[in-house]
């Protein structure tokens, strides 16, 4: 049950909202010298490594488990100005897109959204309501640079939430390259056990599967390589709905490519809150 504060429409949250990934600043905020138009100048520097993870956003559903693990973020930046947002899953595989942004694009990307986590103040009392989880980067802090900050999100601001930061709507004077699918070097596997016999079946031969990382979205396990490649093209000929078996067992399974910053199945999930 969601406390009667859930609901509530944080002022502080809404005004850092309503500048979120849109191309100007956040209102209020001034510009700082390097930093290019847009970005706050309390903001740290934007990281710029190549793969180095500036920013991302999540909706976490107001739900007991949401499935955070196995979903891809709404938007991750990049040092490089890519941006990753996530694509129409092929069945069983899920797919991401990214396409490269403008400098001025991700300074004001990076600068509101380290806005939002700042100037909103969290609630943890929040017992199942949705929420916002805004990680924001700091350049040269090795170890600690990575913060997670998780704000209450009423219900009824979701869909403006999710039109802010739906990249298609941006200006064409966003973005510095063209769309392209995202290749991953990493595919985590989530499998949790089917107990409907009637579905249909097609058996899994990468390995077993429920031999990994245990999380709440299910056994976590990671694939590199060829063995990737045959289990995206499995997924996406098997289309939607398929039930996989091994050794006798029928399996849901999640095929998650993993980020440029992400290496195992334990740097998924919306990180620790602050």
């Amino acid at each position: 049950m969601r406390r009667s504060n859930a609901v509530r429409r944080p002022s502080a949250l809404v005004a850092g909202l309503v500048g979120l990934l849109m191309a100007g600043g956040v209102p209020g905020l001034t510009a700082c010298g390097s930093g290019g138009p847009g970005q706050d100048a309390g903001a740290p520097p934007r990281p710029t490594g190549r793969g180095e993870l500036a920013a991302t956003v999540r909706t976490i559903p107001g739900t007991p488990s949401p499935a955070v693990r196995a979903a891809l973020p709404d938007l991750a930046l990049y040092g490089e100005r890519d941006v990753i947002v996530p694509g129409r899953p092929a069945g069983s595989l899920l797919k991401a897109t990214v396409r490269r942004v403008t400098d001025m694009k991700a300074d004001t990307l990076y600068a509101d959204m380290y806005a939002t986590a700042h100037r909103s103040a969290p609630e943890p009392d929040v017992v199942d309501g949705s929420t916002l989880a805004v990680t924001v980067a700091r350049s040269g802090a090795p170890g600690s640079r990575l913060h997670t900050y998780r704000l209450p999100l009423p219900d009824d601001e979701l869909d403006a939430f999710r039109d802010r930061n739906d990249s298609s709507g941006w200006p064409a004077d966003a973005f510095a390259g063209p769309n392209r699918p995202y290749r991953p070097a990493r595919l985590a596997v989530f499998a949790r056990p089917w107990p409907d016999a009637s579905a249909a079946t097609r058996p899994w031969p990468l390995g077993d599967p429920t031999t990994g990382t245990e999380t709440p979205e299910g056994t976590c396990t990671i694939l590199t390589g060829t063995r990737l490649t045959r289990a995206e093209r499995l997924a996406t000929e098997a289309g939607p709905g398929v039930v996989w078996t091994y050794a006798g067992r029928r399996l849901q399974l999640t095929l998650r490519p993993l980020l440029p910053h992400e290496r195992g199945c334990g740097d998924l999930g919306a990180g620790p809150p602050l």
